[in-house]
């Protein structure tokens, strides 16, 4: 299995990354149209190392490949360094040695662009001089990736940019990032740009209020289509829990992607792993056409470890699933379904229940939870 080593290396004027592909060593697998999970056997963590904390999941499954395409953060060392990590798994029980990785890298999210898969992410360090700046690589297979590329350099270039997400719609990319503290939005004509800042008015220049209402303080974003209504998870920063917002619009108009209302924490257990983080930096997965089900994976420390690793703590991955996103229940892994909440597949999600009032339930307190400490990315040894 060969090991990517990339270190994208931030000059003044975002040179692109340097870049050494890899591949893992193989044929894909047969094709499937039914992911593997046996829910009932599956128990929280799902997948922990004893050495490093993970978090920031994105996950694929590809049904041609039979598998699931899993990305995260990983930090380790000392002092801690982080990295983006590519790993397959057919049954979220075995894992494979690392596809791809991108040393100095942070956050990965994956977004279907057209025919090809996006991977965004953003540098990590902070080193003086050089904020973390957001940079994305496609690949239409989740094996083959080609060049490290910035990412909306027009607007983002010099001020500290993580968190991004993506989504395709009104033929333009739109894009949702995290400047310094503070959500921002913009829309694009291509993943080259060039790429045009949305606001509500000169009132809101960076937008949080026409975002999240008037609740400040998210990170980690997804945008996400169900049943054909704009959703956008979100992890509220006091406390590092995940909510669903829905789009007060229909997403046909600029202002409709400003819009995001009616907050819902997603609920989830308490368990052993994650005794002191619950729930951070969570990634929805739909799998509602295949099984009727909707997994949450989420990244959980146990209490006494915050200050580990740069102040994440010893982050291991959980999962959770439920029938209905939005109302739930969302129950972990290994946890059977009560049969008053048994579903068919094809009735796993009622859009109807969209137009169904929330609970806000969204804390206006945006105070970090944790201040990361800054060191330079570190080229991680193999």
């Amino acid at each position: 299995m060969t090991w990517a080593r990339v270190r994208p290396a931030l000059e003044a004027a975002l040179c692109a990354a340097a870049v050494t592909a890899s591949l893992g060593a193989g044929p894909a697998p047969q094709a499937s149209a039914r992911p593997g999970i046996d829910w009932g056997t599956l128990r929280n963590p799902v997948l922990s190392y004893p050495d490093r904390s993970v978090k920031d999941f994105a996950a694929v499954y590809r049904a041609e490949d039979q598998a699931f395409y899993l990305f995260f953060s990983d930090f380790s060392g000392e002092p801690t360094s982080c990295r983006v990590v590519e790993v397959t798994t057919r049954d979220f029980k075995t894992f494979s040695e690392p596809l791809m990785t991108l040393d100095g890298a942070c956050s990965p999210a994956v977004a279907r662009l057209g025919g090809d898969y996006v991977l965004t992410f953003n540098t990590w360090g902070d080193a003086p001089g050089r904020p973390n700046q957001l940079f994305y690589r496609s690949s239409a297979d989740l094996r083959g990736w080609g060049p490290v590329r910035p990412l909306a350099p027009d607007i983002t270039q010099g001020v500290r940019a993580i968190d991004a997400a993506l989504a395709a719609a009104n033929g333009r990319i739109y894009l949702v990032w995290k400047e310094r503290q503070r959500p921002r939005l913009a829309v694009g004509a291509s993943l080259e740009g060039p790429f045009t800042l949305l606001a509500h008015n000169d009132s809101y220049p960076s937008f949080q209020a026409g975002l999240f209402g008037r609740t400040v303080g998210f990170e980690n974003f997804q945008f996400l289509l169900l049943r054909g209504r704009w959703h956008m998870l979100a992890t509220r920063m006091n406390g590092h829990r995940p909510f669903l917002f829905r789009m007060g619009g229909g997403g046909g108009r600029d202002e409709d992607w400003l819009n995001w209302a009616d907050g819902l924490e997603l609920r989830l257990a308490p368990e052993a792993f994650n005794s002191g983080e619950r729930a951070n930096a969570a990634a929805l997965l739909d799998l509602s056409d295949q099984d009727g089900s909707f997994y949450l994976l989420y990244a959980g420390s146990p209490r006494g470890t915050g200050d580990e690793y740069a102040g994440r703590g010893w982050n291991q991955l959980g999962m959770s699933r439920a029938s209905d996103p939005l109302h739930g229940p969302w129950l972990p892994a290994g946890s059977r379904v009560p049969e008053r909440h048994a579903v068919r597949p094809d009735r796993a999600f009622d859009p109807a229940r969209l137009a169904a009032p929330w609970a806000a339930q969204a804390g206006a307190d945006n105070t970090p939870s944790y201040h990361a400490e800054v060191t330079d990315a570190k080229e991680a040894g193999r």
